[in-house]
């Protein structure tokens, strides 16, 4: 049976995917990802920044932290109060294109402790399918109280050599990009304090009435920095993540860019 038989709609796939949870199973992401965009209907693209040189146009073969600001589409776009399925999506986007030229499997910080009924009352499927996401997909938990075992987890996975992706400007998305959590900051500083060599990928991720967008920024190395500037190399990202939006999302930073 073709995905396209098995999977009629997106609810379709959050059984499946719930299913696989319950009976404590892991999923392939790149798969689950590409389905899930064609059954929303997501049409995009993806490209680097203008300005970047052809020859630095490449996903690093080092270990990675991608950071993304966290872009909701207006209510009227996504026709729902909930942002969910956005969170979903932008995930979908980004790693799906970092995995296409790149053997290793990126990990999403990825918000677990969601409530999975609206107002207490009404039962959520995709809340439940996001909550369920970090154990199907193998991403890092984000659960509130627990920053030190975010960063912990965030570290181990660069130390393997792999790939880490977060939003450092935390949970509710947004549409206007906003200054990182203080507690993104001690990311980059404990990878310091390990010595990883590591690089950071800045994605800027949008959507306009041709569908959604997705920019790789400069890629940023910080690890011949002293403290002061590891900092300003997460500012740096920021503000190369404004460089690659519409100026009207630019937020925080749009006198910066």
């Amino acid at each position: 049976m073709s995905r396209e038989q098995e999977y009629r709609s997106t609810n379709d796939l959050l059984d499946a995917a719930l299913a696989s949870d319950k009976r404590g199973e892991q999923r392939d992401f790149d798969s689950d990802a590409l389905e899930f965009l064609r059954l929303e209907g997501i049409t995009y693209d993806c490209r680097f920044g203008k300005g970047i040189p052809a020859e630095d146009q490449v996903i690093p073969d080092k270990p990675l932290l991608i950071i993304a600001n966290h872009y909701v589409r207006s209510i009227w776009a996504r026709r729902s109060l909930l942002t969910t399925k956005e969170s979903m999506t932008e995930c979908g986007l980004i790693l799906t294109e970092v995995a296409k030229d790149n053997s290793r499997k990126p990990r999403w910080v990825s918000k677990a402790d969601l409530t999975e009924k609206i107002f207490g009352i009404i039962p959520s499927k995709p809340r439940k399918a996001q909550n369920a996401f970090t154990r199907l997909y193998d991403n890092i938990p984000a659960v509130k109280g627990q920053e030190k075992e975010i960063i912990d987890e965030v570290a181990k996975t660069l130390l393997e050599g792999l790939i880490a992706g977060m939003y450092p400007e935390g949970e509710p998305p947004s549409r206007n990009l906003r200054e990182p959590l203080r507690g993104f900051y001690e990311i980059p500083l404990q990878l310091k304090r390990l010595k990883v060599d590591y690089r950071i990928l800045p994605v800027s991720v949008f959507s306009d009435r041709l569908g959604h967008h997705v920019v790789f920024g400069r890629v940023i190395d910080p690890t011949q920095r002293d403290i002061p500037g590891v900092k300003q190399a997460v500012v740096e990202g920021m503000i190369e993540i404004a460089r690659n939006l519409p100026p009207h999302l630019r937020g925080d930073y749009k006198n910066l860019v």
